[in-house]
């Protein structure tokens, strides 16, 4: 997922472009239920293989009944529809298994979710305005939720906060919202091909990687009643190569001394029986101690052997595996 969180408008923007493989998905509940953007989920991904990555709200829906406005056809055979929403006139935004479409749609014919949202924003590349006359506050700054595709056909969803809420991105700043012309306006930022508006307002919610990015009117999560919630599969845990162990040795001790004078006495008497040895400084439980070493095998068989030969030369030694 790219994503982006900058200032335009005197407003805090925030978008994510999905990749290659990550999927948008229209969840919804029950008839008139309501959920946050933390509590929309689709079960059936999660449990084949799939992980959320984000989600943003969608349709509008009716506050004190939370009736479900327009009509939305979810989880592929599901259709919902308001008792007084509407049908015709209104942009749809919908998802063909490939990529987002909008448009005025009268059938749901090979669609696996369609949501009917407000108005149009773009579509192919050009200002698209179809509903916008329907509603006064079209053309008023206010917080905003936007879905679509870009012109690579990547779907895209827009977060713009308002109603002077406290900017996240700059200090002492705050949002004031966009209108329907300054929405047109980023389509052209983002690169759009396709663009509607969502729910706003107080709605207007984007969550990513488990965070809620923006700073929601409301002062807090609105209750709504659908989502767009983006999976992809879940990558394979990359178990971290095994580091190299370090090679362990048997190692014939000929003394051990906290004084290095004592050490280094011993080991001339020792060189001078033509034995090839050496000190080494060690740490036994706290305590520096000078050690004489007279070979390393990583066989203790034949550290033994050479154990036997310096014990006739009367060399006294023990073995230490290190």
């Amino acid at each position: 997922m790219k994503l982006i969180k900058e200032r335009v408008f005197d407003s805090d923007v925030y978008v994510m472009i999905a990749n290659e493989g990550e999927i948008p998905l229209l969840v919804a509940g029950e008839y008139k239920q309501v959920m946050t953007v933390k509590e929309a989920e689709n079960h059936w991904m999660l449990n084949n293989g799939y992980e959320r990555v984000g989600a943003v709200n969608c349709g509008f829906f009716n506050m004190s009944t939370k009736e479900m406005l327009g009509q939305c056809l979810c989880d592929w055979s599901n259709v919902k529809m308001s008792e007084t929403g509407w049908c015709d006139g209104i942009a749809d935004v919908a998802y063909d298994g490939s990529k987002i479409v909008v448009g005025d749609f009268d059938t749901f014919n090979g669609m696996q979710w369609v949501r009917a949202v407000s108005w149009g924003i773009m579509k192919d590349g050009k200002e698209w305005t179809l509903g916008r006359e329907k509603y006064s506050h079209a053309n008023s700054r206010q917080p905003r939720t936007m879905i679509g595709k870009t012109k690579e056909g990547y779907p895209i969803v827009i977060v713009v906060d308002g109603r002077n809420i406290k900017s996240k991105l700059v200090s002492g700043a705050v949002s004031k919202g966009v209108t329907a012309s300054q929405q047109y306006q980023l389509a052209l930022r983002y690169n759009c091909q396709d663009l509607v508006n969502a729910d706003g307002g107080g709605s207007s919610v984007m969550e990513y990687g488990g965070n809620i990015l923006n700073n929601p009117s409301d002062g807090g999560l609105r209750r709504c009643s659908d989502f767009v919630v983006f999976y992809r599969k879940k990558q394979p845990v990359q178990k971290p190569e095994p580091q190299p162990q370090p090679q362990k040795y048997y190692r014939i001790v000929a003394g051990s001394y906290q004084d290095y004078n004592n050490a280094k006495k011993i080991l001339a008497d020792i060189r001078a029986k033509g034995v090839d040895a050496f000190i080494k400084q060690v740490e036994v439980n706290g305590a520096k101690y000078y050690r004489i070493y007279c070979g390393s095998y990583s066989k203790k068989e034949n550290a033994v052997v050479q154990q036997k030969i310096l014990k006739e030369m009367g060399i006294n030694t023990f073995l230490s595996f290190e």
